[in-house]
Protein backbone atom coordinates (compact mmCIF):
# COMPACT_ATOMS: atom_id res chain seq x y z
CA UNK A 1 0.00 0.00 0.00
CA UNK A 2 1.10 3.52 -0.54
CA UNK A 3 2.07 5.24 2.49
CA UNK A 4 0.92 8.50 1.03
CA UNK A 5 -2.61 8.46 1.96
CA UNK A 6 -3.67 5.59 4.58
CA UNK A 7 -7.89 4.65 3.33
CA UNK A 8 -9.26 1.69 1.40
CA UNK A 9 -11.15 4.00 -0.92
CA UNK A 10 -12.19 2.43 -4.24
CA UNK A 11 -11.40 4.07 -7.69
CA UNK A 12 -14.95 4.43 -8.27
CA UNK A 13 -15.21 6.54 -4.69
CA UNK A 14 -13.19 9.66 -6.49
CA UNK A 15 -15.62 12.84 -7.30
CA UNK A 16 -16.53 12.75 -10.80
CA UNK A 17 -15.17 15.94 -11.54
CA UNK A 18 -11.73 14.93 -10.01
CA UNK A 19 -11.37 11.77 -12.18
CA UNK A 20 -12.36 14.18 -15.31
CA UNK A 21 -9.47 16.25 -14.34
CA UNK A 22 -6.98 13.28 -14.19
CA UNK A 23 -8.05 11.57 -17.49
CA UNK A 24 -7.47 14.94 -19.38
CA UNK A 25 -3.89 15.21 -18.04
CA UNK A 26 -3.23 11.48 -18.53
CA UNK A 27 -4.48 11.70 -22.39
CA UNK A 28 -2.26 14.35 -22.72
CA UNK A 29 0.91 12.56 -21.98
CA UNK A 30 3.07 11.11 -24.80
CA UNK A 31 1.79 7.63 -25.96
CA UNK A 32 4.72 5.85 -24.62
CA UNK A 33 4.16 7.13 -20.79
CA UNK A 34 0.76 6.28 -20.87
CA UNK A 35 1.36 3.14 -21.98
CA UNK A 36 4.02 2.44 -19.37
CA UNK A 37 0.73 3.30 -16.73
CA UNK A 38 -1.94 1.62 -18.58
CA UNK A 39 0.31 -1.93 -18.76
CA UNK A 40 0.39 -1.64 -15.03
CA UNK A 41 -3.15 -1.84 -15.11
CA UNK A 42 -4.24 -4.40 -18.42
CA UNK A 43 -1.43 -7.10 -19.42
CA UNK A 44 -3.63 -8.62 -21.57
CA UNK A 45 -1.82 -6.69 -25.08
CA UNK A 46 -5.30 -7.42 -27.31
CA UNK A 47 -7.07 -5.69 -24.34
CA UNK A 48 -4.76 -2.88 -23.90
CA UNK A 49 -4.65 -2.04 -27.65
CA UNK A 50 -8.61 -1.48 -27.95
CA UNK A 51 -8.24 0.54 -25.38
CA UNK A 52 -5.22 3.04 -26.22
CA UNK A 53 -7.47 3.24 -29.56
CA UNK A 54 -10.54 4.17 -27.65
CA UNK A 55 -11.40 8.17 -27.95
CA UNK A 56 -11.40 8.66 -23.90
CA UNK A 57 -9.01 6.35 -23.64
CA UNK A 58 -7.76 6.67 -19.97
CA UNK A 59 -11.55 7.01 -18.52
CA UNK A 60 -12.26 3.78 -20.60
CA UNK A 61 -9.06 2.24 -18.73
CA UNK A 62 -9.96 3.91 -15.14
CA UNK A 63 -13.22 2.07 -15.66
CA UNK A 64 -12.36 -1.77 -16.41
CA UNK A 65 -9.92 -0.78 -13.43
CA UNK A 66 -12.76 0.14 -11.51
CA UNK A 67 -14.90 -2.60 -12.29
CA UNK A 68 -12.19 -4.55 -10.89
CA UNK A 69 -12.26 -2.99 -7.64
CA UNK A 70 -8.89 -1.13 -7.74
CA UNK A 71 -8.21 1.02 -5.17
CA UNK A 72 -6.98 4.79 -4.87
CA UNK A 73 -3.50 3.18 -3.30
CA UNK A 74 -3.14 0.97 -5.86
CA UNK A 75 -3.32 4.13 -8.39
CA UNK A 76 -1.13 6.17 -6.21
CA UNK A 77 1.31 3.43 -5.96
CA UNK A 78 1.70 3.08 -9.95
CA UNK A 79 1.77 6.84 -10.64
CA UNK A 80 4.29 7.41 -8.11
CA UNK A 81 6.72 4.73 -9.24
CA UNK A 82 6.23 5.59 -12.18
CA UNK A 83 6.87 9.65 -11.18
CA UNK A 84 3.87 10.93 -12.82
CA UNK A 85 3.62 13.25 -10.41
CA UNK A 86 1.12 15.96 -11.44
CA UNK A 87 -1.32 13.39 -12.10
CA UNK A 88 -0.71 11.92 -8.52
CA UNK A 89 -1.07 15.42 -6.81
CA UNK A 90 -4.57 15.58 -8.72
CA UNK A 91 -5.42 12.30 -6.58
CA UNK A 92 -4.64 13.61 -3.47
CA UNK A 93 -6.16 16.64 -3.59
CA UNK A 94 -9.56 15.09 -4.32
CA UNK A 95 -9.22 12.33 -2.63
CA UNK A 96 -9.03 14.00 0.97
CA UNK A 97 -11.95 16.40 0.59
CA UNK A 98 -13.96 16.17 3.42
CA UNK A 99 -17.50 14.42 2.98
CA UNK A 100 -20.74 14.84 5.33
CA UNK A 101 -22.79 12.64 7.12
CA UNK A 102 -25.71 11.80 5.25
CA UNK A 103 -28.19 12.77 8.03
CA UNK A 104 -26.23 16.74 7.74
CA UNK A 105 -29.18 18.86 6.21
CA UNK A 106 -29.11 20.94 3.48
CA UNK A 107 -29.00 24.60 5.32
CA UNK A 108 -25.41 22.99 6.91
CA UNK A 109 -23.52 22.25 3.45
CA UNK A 110 -20.17 24.13 2.37
CA UNK A 111 -18.61 24.09 -1.18
CA UNK A 112 -16.17 21.95 -1.39
CA UNK A 113 -14.93 19.31 -4.26
CA UNK A 114 -16.99 16.21 -4.10
CA UNK A 115 -15.64 13.32 -2.05
CA UNK A 116 -17.22 9.78 -1.23
CA UNK A 117 -16.57 7.84 1.40
CA UNK A 118 -18.75 5.18 0.56
CA UNK A 119 -17.55 1.43 0.91
CA UNK A 120 -18.12 -0.41 -2.03
CA UNK A 121 -20.39 -3.96 -2.01
CA UNK A 122 -19.06 -7.58 -2.52
CA UNK A 123 -21.55 -7.75 -6.17
CA UNK A 124 -23.46 -10.69 -6.51
CA UNK A 125 -21.84 -13.15 -3.81
CA UNK A 126 -22.88 -11.63 -0.75
CA UNK A 127 -26.29 -10.81 1.05
CA UNK A 128 -24.80 -9.04 3.61
CA UNK A 129 -24.77 -5.28 3.73
CA UNK A 130 -21.71 -2.97 4.42
CA UNK A 131 -20.62 -0.70 6.85
CA UNK A 132 -19.57 2.53 5.87
CA UNK A 133 -18.98 5.79 7.68
CA UNK A 134 -18.97 9.58 6.84
CA UNK A 135 -16.78 11.64 8.48
CA UNK A 136 -18.67 14.78 10.39
CA UNK A 137 -18.68 17.97 9.02
CA UNK A 138 -16.49 20.91 10.68
CA UNK A 139 -18.55 24.26 11.09
CA UNK A 140 -15.58 25.96 9.93
CA UNK A 141 -14.90 28.89 6.22
CA UNK A 142 -13.65 27.65 2.87
CA UNK A 143 -10.49 26.63 2.85
CA UNK A 144 -7.53 27.56 0.19
CA UNK A 145 -8.97 26.17 -2.79
CA UNK A 146 -6.62 23.78 -4.86
CA UNK A 147 -6.22 23.64 -8.25
CA UNK A 148 -10.04 23.62 -10.19
CA UNK A 149 -10.93 21.03 -12.94
CA UNK A 150 -9.47 21.92 -16.31
CA UNK A 151 -13.18 21.23 -17.26
CA UNK A 152 -14.38 24.20 -15.26
CA UNK A 153 -12.04 27.30 -15.95
CA UNK A 154 -13.50 29.06 -19.00
CA UNK A 155 -10.92 27.79 -20.88
CA UNK A 156 -7.81 28.85 -18.75
CA UNK A 157 -5.43 26.71 -19.86
CA UNK A 158 -4.87 23.22 -22.46
CA UNK A 159 -4.10 20.03 -21.69
CA UNK A 160 -0.49 20.81 -23.48
CA UNK A 161 0.03 23.93 -20.57
CA UNK A 162 1.33 24.03 -17.21
CA UNK A 163 1.18 26.90 -15.15
CA UNK A 164 3.17 27.96 -12.02
CA UNK A 165 1.43 27.78 -8.41
CA UNK A 166 1.11 31.08 -7.33
CA UNK A 167 -0.70 32.05 -10.97
CA UNK A 168 -2.96 29.17 -10.51
CA UNK A 169 -3.87 30.02 -6.96
CA UNK A 170 -4.43 33.76 -8.34
CA UNK A 171 -7.06 32.47 -10.79
CA UNK A 172 -8.74 30.00 -8.51
CA UNK A 173 -9.46 32.62 -6.16
CA UNK A 174 -10.97 34.49 -9.23
CA UNK A 175 -13.30 31.62 -9.87
CA UNK A 176 -14.57 31.24 -6.60
CA UNK A 177 -15.52 34.70 -6.18
CA UNK A 178 -17.04 34.69 -9.64
CA UNK A 179 -18.83 31.97 -8.70
CA UNK A 180 -20.43 33.55 -5.43
CA UNK A 181 -22.18 36.08 -7.45
CA UNK A 182 -24.29 34.01 -9.18
CA UNK A 183 -25.51 32.01 -6.37
CA UNK A 184 -27.39 35.01 -4.21
CA UNK A 185 -30.74 32.72 -5.23
CA UNK A 186 -29.61 29.51 -4.37
CA UNK A 187 -31.67 28.19 -1.24
CA UNK A 188 -28.41 26.51 -0.19
CA UNK A 189 -25.14 24.78 -1.47
CA UNK A 190 -23.99 21.40 -1.32
CA UNK A 191 -20.65 19.21 -0.19
CA UNK A 192 -19.90 16.72 -2.56
CA UNK A 193 -21.24 18.51 -6.05
CA UNK A 194 -19.66 21.65 -8.16
CA UNK A 195 -21.84 24.78 -8.58
CA UNK A 196 -21.62 26.03 -12.06
CA UNK A 197 -22.52 29.34 -13.28
CA UNK A 198 -25.82 29.73 -14.43
CA UNK A 199 -24.40 31.70 -17.58
CA UNK A 200 -22.17 29.44 -18.88
CA UNK A 201 -25.04 26.67 -18.42
CA UNK A 202 -27.34 28.72 -21.16
CA UNK A 203 -24.71 29.42 -23.19
CA UNK A 204 -23.73 25.79 -23.56
CA UNK A 205 -27.20 25.23 -24.42
CA UNK A 206 -28.07 27.73 -27.07
CA UNK A 207 -30.24 29.14 -23.91
CA UNK A 208 -32.00 25.54 -23.56
CA UNK A 209 -32.55 25.48 -27.27
CA UNK A 210 -35.01 22.89 -28.19
CA UNK A 211 -32.38 21.74 -31.24
CA UNK A 212 -30.15 20.30 -28.10
CA UNK A 213 -32.45 18.54 -26.47
CA UNK A 214 -32.41 14.89 -26.21
CA UNK A 215 -34.62 13.99 -23.72
CA UNK A 216 -37.81 14.32 -21.47
CA UNK A 217 -39.00 13.17 -17.53
CA UNK A 218 -40.84 13.55 -15.20
CA UNK A 219 -39.35 16.05 -13.84
CA UNK A 220 -37.59 18.22 -16.95
CA UNK A 221 -35.88 18.28 -19.89
CA UNK A 222 -32.84 17.17 -21.11
CA UNK A 223 -30.08 18.77 -23.23
CA UNK A 224 -26.21 18.04 -24.50
CA UNK A 225 -24.09 21.31 -23.63
CA UNK A 226 -20.96 22.01 -25.09
CA UNK A 227 -18.79 23.83 -22.22
CA UNK A 228 -15.06 23.52 -21.58
CA UNK A 229 -14.64 22.21 -25.14
CA UNK A 230 -16.68 18.84 -23.73
CA UNK A 231 -20.20 17.73 -24.08
CA UNK A 232 -22.42 17.17 -21.00
CA UNK A 233 -26.10 16.18 -20.20
CA UNK A 234 -28.10 18.98 -18.51
CA UNK A 235 -31.50 18.62 -17.07
CA UNK A 236 -32.96 21.61 -16.44
CA UNK A 237 -36.15 20.99 -13.87
CA UNK A 238 -39.89 21.86 -15.61
CA UNK A 239 -41.18 25.01 -13.16
CA UNK A 240 -44.56 23.84 -14.37
CA UNK A 241 -44.95 20.50 -13.67
CA UNK A 242 -47.91 19.02 -12.75
CA UNK A 243 -46.39 17.56 -9.87
CA UNK A 244 -45.76 21.02 -8.12
CA UNK A 245 -42.74 23.08 -8.22
CA UNK A 246 -42.25 21.58 -4.32
CA UNK A 247 -41.73 18.20 -5.30
CA UNK A 248 -39.59 19.15 -8.23
CA UNK A 249 -37.43 21.24 -5.80
CA UNK A 250 -37.21 18.68 -3.51
CA UNK A 251 -36.34 15.68 -6.57
CA UNK A 252 -33.49 18.46 -7.18
CA UNK A 253 -32.14 18.21 -3.80
CA UNK A 254 -32.45 14.43 -2.85
CA UNK A 255 -30.31 13.72 -6.75
CA UNK A 256 -27.85 16.03 -5.78
CA UNK A 257 -27.25 15.02 -2.73
CA UNK A 258 -27.72 11.18 -3.67
CA UNK A 259 -25.62 11.13 -6.85
CA UNK A 260 -22.54 13.20 -4.56
CA UNK A 261 -22.39 10.10 -1.79
CA UNK A 262 -23.45 7.06 -3.82
CA UNK A 263 -20.81 6.56 -6.76
CA UNK A 264 -20.07 2.84 -8.55
CA UNK A 265 -19.07 2.65 -12.09
CA UNK A 266 -22.87 1.67 -13.29
CA UNK A 267 -24.07 4.84 -11.54
CA UNK A 268 -24.25 7.70 -13.59
CA UNK A 269 -21.81 10.56 -13.03
CA UNK A 270 -22.99 14.18 -11.60
CA UNK A 271 -20.60 16.49 -12.48
CA UNK A 272 -22.53 19.39 -10.79
CA UNK A 273 -25.62 21.77 -10.45
CA UNK A 274 -26.46 25.41 -11.26
CA UNK A 275 -28.96 27.28 -10.50
CA UNK A 276 -29.87 30.92 -12.08
CA UNK A 277 -33.20 32.78 -12.09
CA UNK A 278 -35.54 30.61 -10.83
CA UNK A 279 -33.83 27.71 -12.57
CA UNK A 280 -32.52 24.45 -11.57
CA UNK A 281 -30.05 22.43 -13.60
CA UNK A 282 -28.37 19.28 -12.65
CA UNK A 283 -25.20 18.38 -14.65
CA UNK A 284 -24.20 15.13 -15.79
CA UNK A 285 -21.40 13.47 -17.58
CA UNK A 286 -23.02 12.87 -21.98
CA UNK A 287 -24.18 9.26 -22.40
CA UNK A 288 -23.17 9.20 -26.30
CA UNK A 289 -25.77 6.14 -26.95
CA UNK A 290 -29.14 7.03 -24.89
CA UNK A 291 -31.07 4.70 -23.11
CA UNK A 292 -31.76 1.00 -22.77
CA UNK A 293 -35.45 1.76 -23.99
CA UNK A 294 -34.44 3.81 -27.12
CA UNK A 295 -32.29 0.69 -28.16
CA UNK A 296 -35.19 -1.91 -27.37
CA UNK A 297 -37.26 0.52 -29.34
CA UNK A 298 -34.86 0.73 -32.70
CA UNK A 299 -36.46 -1.23 -35.68
CA UNK A 300 -33.16 -1.58 -37.49
CA UNK A 301 -30.24 -4.49 -37.87
CA UNK A 302 -28.39 -1.62 -35.31
CA UNK A 303 -30.43 -3.67 -32.47
CA UNK A 304 -28.96 -5.05 -28.91
CA UNK A 305 -28.09 -8.44 -29.65
CA UNK A 306 -28.17 -10.87 -26.83
CA UNK A 307 -25.04 -10.57 -24.99
CA UNK A 308 -25.41 -6.98 -25.11
CA UNK A 309 -28.24 -7.30 -23.22
CA UNK A 310 -27.06 -9.72 -20.73
CA UNK A 311 -24.35 -7.06 -20.36
CA UNK A 312 -26.60 -4.32 -19.53
CA UNK A 313 -28.65 -6.00 -17.34
CA UNK A 314 -25.51 -7.67 -15.12
CA UNK A 315 -24.43 -3.71 -15.08
CA UNK A 316 -27.99 -2.43 -13.98
CA UNK A 317 -27.94 -5.37 -11.53
CA UNK A 318 -24.88 -4.42 -9.78
CA UNK A 319 -25.56 -0.81 -9.61
CA UNK A 320 -29.14 -1.70 -7.78
CA UNK A 321 -27.24 -3.99 -5.45
CA UNK A 322 -24.49 -1.36 -4.76
CA UNK A 323 -27.03 1.05 -3.40
CA UNK A 324 -29.11 -1.83 -1.21
CA UNK A 325 -25.71 -2.96 0.29
CA UNK A 326 -24.42 0.51 1.23
CA UNK A 327 -25.54 1.78 4.86
CA UNK A 328 -27.96 3.34 4.67
CA UNK A 329 -29.25 1.38 2.14
CA UNK A 330 -30.60 3.24 -0.48
CA UNK A 331 -33.99 2.92 -2.33
CA UNK A 332 -33.99 4.25 -6.34
CA UNK A 333 -37.58 4.02 -6.66
CA UNK A 334 -37.72 4.55 -10.67
CA UNK A 335 -35.75 1.86 -12.12
CA UNK A 336 -37.04 1.10 -15.69
CA UNK A 337 -35.51 1.24 -18.91
CA UNK A 338 -35.30 4.83 -19.52
CA UNK A 339 -33.30 5.39 -16.58
CA UNK A 340 -30.49 3.11 -17.63
CA UNK A 341 -28.15 4.92 -20.01
CA UNK A 342 -25.25 3.80 -22.00
CA UNK A 343 -21.86 4.96 -22.63
CA UNK A 344 -19.88 4.71 -25.61
CA UNK A 345 -19.32 0.97 -26.10
CA UNK A 346 -22.58 0.71 -24.38
CA UNK A 347 -21.90 0.24 -20.53
CA UNK A 348 -24.68 0.82 -18.02
CA UNK A 349 -25.25 3.50 -15.79
CA UNK A 350 -28.13 3.51 -13.31
CA UNK A 351 -29.52 7.64 -13.71
CA UNK A 352 -32.37 9.60 -12.28
CA UNK A 353 -32.14 9.23 -8.50
CA UNK A 354 -35.44 12.29 -7.82
CA UNK A 355 -37.32 9.68 -6.54
CA UNK A 356 -34.29 7.73 -4.35
CA UNK A 357 -35.24 7.69 -0.51
CA UNK A 358 -32.93 6.41 2.45
CA UNK A 359 -33.45 3.31 4.43
CA UNK A 360 -32.45 4.26 7.72
CA UNK A 361 -32.79 1.25 9.50
CA UNK A 362 -32.10 -2.28 6.97
CA UNK A 363 -32.46 -5.53 8.54
CA UNK A 364 -29.84 -7.97 8.70
CA UNK A 365 -30.60 -9.34 5.18
CA UNK A 366 -32.09 -6.46 3.22
CA UNK A 367 -35.45 -6.92 1.11
CA UNK A 368 -37.00 -8.33 4.44
CA UNK A 369 -39.75 -7.11 6.83
CA UNK A 370 -37.63 -4.83 9.11
CA UNK A 371 -36.74 -2.55 5.86
CA UNK A 372 -40.15 -1.61 4.82
CA UNK A 373 -41.65 1.75 5.83
CA UNK A 374 -45.33 3.41 5.17
CA UNK A 375 -45.08 6.38 2.88
CA UNK A 376 -48.60 8.56 1.89
CA UNK A 377 -46.52 9.73 -1.26
CA UNK A 378 -46.48 7.33 -3.68
CA UNK A 379 -44.09 8.30 -6.65
CA UNK A 380 -42.83 6.55 -9.15
CA UNK A 381 -43.56 5.01 -13.27
CA UNK A 382 -46.94 2.91 -12.56
CA UNK A 383 -46.19 0.28 -14.71
CA UNK A 384 -42.85 -0.71 -13.12
CA UNK A 385 -43.94 -0.46 -9.40
CA UNK A 386 -45.05 -3.75 -7.11
CA UNK A 387 -49.00 -3.70 -5.81
CA UNK A 388 -48.00 -3.86 -2.14
CA UNK A 389 -46.03 -0.01 -2.93
CA UNK A 390 -49.28 0.85 -4.96
CA UNK A 391 -52.18 0.23 -2.84
CA UNK A 392 -50.25 0.42 0.70
CA UNK A 393 -47.47 2.61 0.31
CA UNK A 394 -45.21 -0.38 1.68
CA UNK A 395 -41.62 1.19 0.98
CA UNK A 396 -38.59 -0.87 0.59
CA UNK A 397 -35.79 -1.97 -1.49
CA UNK A 398 -38.10 -4.85 -2.89
CA UNK A 399 -39.56 -2.12 -4.89
CA UNK A 400 -36.05 -2.03 -6.86
CA UNK A 401 -36.37 -5.76 -7.06
CA UNK A 402 -39.93 -5.98 -9.03
CA UNK A 403 -39.21 -2.62 -11.32
CA UNK A 404 -35.58 -4.88 -12.02
CA UNK A 405 -37.58 -7.72 -13.21
CA UNK A 406 -40.06 -5.68 -15.82
CA UNK A 407 -36.53 -4.11 -17.26
CA UNK A 408 -35.97 -7.74 -17.38
CA UNK A 409 -39.27 -8.43 -19.45
CA UNK A 410 -38.27 -5.68 -21.93
CA UNK A 411 -35.11 -7.09 -22.19
CA UNK A 412 -36.08 -10.50 -23.17
CA UNK A 413 -39.22 -9.08 -25.34
CA UNK A 414 -38.41 -5.93 -27.01
CA UNK A 415 -41.93 -4.62 -25.93
CA UNK A 416 -42.62 -1.67 -23.93
CA UNK A 417 -43.65 -1.84 -20.03
CA UNK A 418 -46.90 -0.45 -20.88
CA UNK A 419 -49.12 -0.52 -24.11
CA UNK A 420 -52.17 -0.28 -25.80
CA UNK A 421 -54.01 -3.09 -27.35
CA UNK A 422 -55.96 -3.19 -30.63
CA UNK A 423 -58.83 -2.77 -28.50
CA UNK A 424 -57.91 0.56 -27.02
CA UNK A 425 -57.33 -1.50 -23.36
CA UNK A 426 -53.63 -1.12 -21.16
CA UNK A 427 -52.01 -4.25 -20.69
CA UNK A 428 -48.71 -3.95 -18.53
CA UNK A 429 -45.54 -6.54 -19.48
CA UNK A 430 -45.54 -7.49 -15.53
CA UNK A 431 -48.91 -9.27 -16.24
CA UNK A 432 -47.09 -12.00 -18.30
CA UNK A 433 -45.93 -13.59 -15.40
CA UNK A 434 -49.23 -13.55 -13.20
CA UNK A 435 -51.48 -14.07 -16.06
CA UNK A 436 -49.50 -17.97 -16.85
CA UNK A 437 -49.76 -18.29 -12.91
CA UNK A 438 -53.58 -17.38 -12.99
CA UNK A 439 -54.32 -19.71 -15.57
CA UNK A 440 -52.04 -22.72 -14.20
CA UNK A 441 -53.85 -22.48 -10.74
CA UNK A 442 -57.25 -22.77 -12.55
CA UNK A 443 -56.15 -25.81 -14.64
CA UNK A 444 -56.19 -27.97 -12.29
CA UNK A 445 -56.62 -29.26 -9.07
CA UNK A 446 -53.32 -30.75 -8.01
CA UNK A 447 -50.96 -28.82 -6.03
CA UNK A 448 -49.69 -26.30 -7.64
CA UNK A 449 -46.33 -24.64 -6.36
CA UNK A 450 -44.63 -21.65 -6.73
CA UNK A 451 -41.58 -22.71 -8.78
CA UNK A 452 -44.06 -24.96 -11.26
CA UNK A 453 -45.83 -21.16 -12.05
CA UNK A 454 -42.40 -19.58 -12.64
CA UNK A 455 -41.23 -22.25 -14.86
CA UNK A 456 -44.87 -22.51 -17.02
CA UNK A 457 -44.54 -18.23 -16.92
CA UNK A 458 -40.62 -18.17 -18.00
CA UNK A 459 -41.72 -21.00 -20.88
CA UNK A 460 -44.42 -18.75 -21.95
CA UNK A 461 -42.33 -15.48 -22.14
CA UNK A 462 -39.39 -17.66 -24.43
CA UNK A 463 -42.32 -19.72 -26.47
CA UNK A 464 -44.47 -17.04 -27.26
CA UNK A 465 -43.11 -13.48 -26.36
CA UNK A 466 -39.47 -13.39 -26.54
CA UNK A 467 -38.39 -10.55 -28.98
CA UNK A 468 -38.05 -11.88 -32.77
CA UNK A 469 -34.65 -9.94 -33.36
CA UNK A 470 -33.43 -12.33 -30.72
CA UNK A 471 -34.30 -15.47 -32.26
CA UNK A 472 -31.71 -17.67 -34.62
CA UNK A 473 -32.94 -18.32 -37.75
CA UNK A 474 -36.31 -17.13 -36.63
CA UNK A 475 -36.73 -20.40 -34.26
CA UNK A 476 -34.27 -21.02 -31.24
CA UNK A 477 -34.07 -18.79 -28.52
CA UNK A 478 -30.59 -17.37 -27.07
CA UNK A 479 -28.90 -19.81 -24.57
CA UNK A 480 -29.68 -18.64 -21.30
CA UNK A 481 -33.07 -16.96 -21.80
CA UNK A 482 -35.01 -19.29 -20.26
CA UNK A 483 -33.24 -18.94 -17.29
CA UNK A 484 -33.31 -15.37 -17.06
CA UNK A 485 -36.89 -15.34 -18.04
CA UNK A 486 -37.52 -17.27 -14.58
CA UNK A 487 -35.23 -14.56 -12.99
CA UNK A 488 -37.44 -12.15 -14.05
CA UNK A 489 -40.57 -14.01 -12.72
CA UNK A 490 -38.96 -14.44 -9.34
CA UNK A 491 -38.49 -10.74 -8.97
CA UNK A 492 -42.19 -9.81 -10.24
CA UNK A 493 -43.13 -12.33 -7.31
CA UNK A 494 -46.87 -10.81 -5.61
CA UNK A 495 -45.10 -11.43 -2.39
CA UNK A 496 -42.43 -9.04 -1.25
CA UNK A 497 -41.01 -11.32 0.89
CA UNK A 498 -40.70 -14.07 -1.61
CA UNK A 499 -38.55 -11.66 -4.26
CA UNK A 500 -34.24 -12.11 -4.51
CA UNK A 501 -32.10 -9.80 -2.80
CA UNK A 502 -30.38 -7.91 -5.73
CA UNK A 503 -26.79 -9.69 -4.18
CA UNK A 504 -28.63 -12.85 -5.03
CA UNK A 505 -29.13 -12.19 -8.66
CA UNK A 506 -26.46 -13.68 -10.90
CA UNK A 507 -26.65 -13.36 -14.56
Amino acid sequence: MSNLTNSNEYIYDLPAAGMNEFTRVMDSLPLSDWLRFASQVISNQTELRLVELSSRRTETLMGKWGCRNGTVDDLLDVLQSLELLRPRDIILKWRHAPQPSSVTPPSRFLLQPPSCTLLPSSLFTSSKGITQTHPKPENQSLPKPGPPPPHLESGRFSAQQTHSTAKEEVADNDCLQQSCKCHVDRPSLFTGALSWPFEEVQQGTDNFSAVRQIGEGGFGHVYRASMKNTDFAVKRLKEGSQMGWSVVRESFTTEVERLSQYRHPNIVDLVGYSVGGGTYCLIYVYMPSGSLEDWLRCKNSTALCWMQRVNILLGSAKAIQYLHSSSPALIHGDVKSSNILLGEHLEPKLGDFGMARLCHSPSRTPGKTSTVAQTATVRGTLAYLPEEYLKDGQLGVAIDVYSFGVVVLEVLTGRRALETDKQSKTVYLKDLVTEVEDNERDFSKRKYSQETGFSQAAENICTKHLDPKLLKDGLSAPHGSREISQLACRCLDRRRKKRPLMTEVGL
